[in-house]
C-alpha cells in the first residue's frame, strides 16, 4: 500500500460496504456497527455514502478522545494474542494514526453523533446500544 494505510485501498472500502449490506440482508432489522475510525474525509463518503445509497439505515457515532486516552486504549488492546511481534506492530501503526484520528472530528459528516471518548468503554457501548437498539 503506497500510503501504508489499508483504509486507503479503494477495494477495502468497497468490501466493507458490501459486507455490511450483506449482513443487513442476512439479519434484517439488526443494526450494523463497524468499530473502525475513518479519518480521511473521503472515507466516510465511500462507506457511509455507499450504505445510504443501498438503503441501509445507519447511525454514525464517533467517540472523541484525547491523545492520552486513545494511547491508553491502544496499549490495553490485544489484536494478535499468539503473535507478540505482530501485535506490537499493529499497536505502533495505531499510535502513529492517533493525531489524525483526534483531528478527524472536524471533518465528520454533520449527522455524526460525537460521544465523549474519555468515558469507560462499557458506558460508550451502552450509549450506542441505547441509540440504535439491541436488534
Amino acid at each position: 500500500m503506497p500510503t501504508g494505510n489499508f483504509q486507503d485501498l479503494v477495494l477495502w472500502g468497497r468490501q466493507v460496504t458490501s459486507l455490511a449490506i450483506g449482513l443487513v440482508e442476512e439479519y434484517p432489522g439488526r443494526p450494523v456497527l463497524v468499530p473502525m475510525t475513518r479519518v480521511n474525509p473521503a472515507h466516510p463518503e465511500e462507506i457511509i455514502g455507499g450504505l445510504r445509497r443501498a438503503g441501509v439505515p445507519l447511525h454514525h457515532v464517533f467517540p472523541r478522545g484525547s491523545v492520552e486516552e486513545l494511547g491508553r486504549r491502544i496499549d490495553a488492546g490485544v489484536l494478535h494474542p499468539d503473535d507478540p511481534e505482530r501485535d506490537e506492530a499493529a499497536r505502533r501503526w495505531c499510535h502513529r494514526r492517533v493525531p489524525e484520528r483526534v483531528a478527524a472530528v472536524d471533518a465528520l459528516p454533520g449527522d455524526t453523533v460525537v460521544l465523549d471518548g474519555e468515558r469507560p468503554t462499557r458506558d460508550l457501548a451502552d450509549e450506542v446500544m441505547a441509540r440504535v437498539g439491541r436488534g
